[in-house]
């Protein structure tokens, strides 16, 4: 590739090696292995169904936690009234 030119413009093939080789060095610094696309996509995948399973547990304990201070205030409720009607 000659030197180019205040004036001058890239070609198409010289903006694809040079968009090619920068996204390369960008996965590669990220550490990322882009000569392997298939194992590059399993290992997203992986990081997507980690994310979904984390916010599966987090979702389930919220409402583990939600059922058990109903659960808890109900009871409260239940021996107080049953306190109050006792007294009567």
């Amino acid at each position: 590739m000659a030197p180019h030119r205040p004036n001058d413009y890239l070609t198409r093939d010289e903006i694809d090696i040079v968009v090619k080789k920068t996204v390369r060095e960008t996965l590669t610094t990220m550490g990322i292995e882009a000569a392997n696309p298939i194992e590059m996509q399993r290992d997203f995948q992986m990081l997507r169904d980690w994310r979904k399973a984390s916010t599966s547990v987090r979702t389930k304990v919220l409402m583990t936690a939600i059922g058990i201070v109903t659960a808890g205030l109900i009871g409260a409720l239940l021996i107080g009234v049953k306190s109050v009607l006792s007294k009567s």
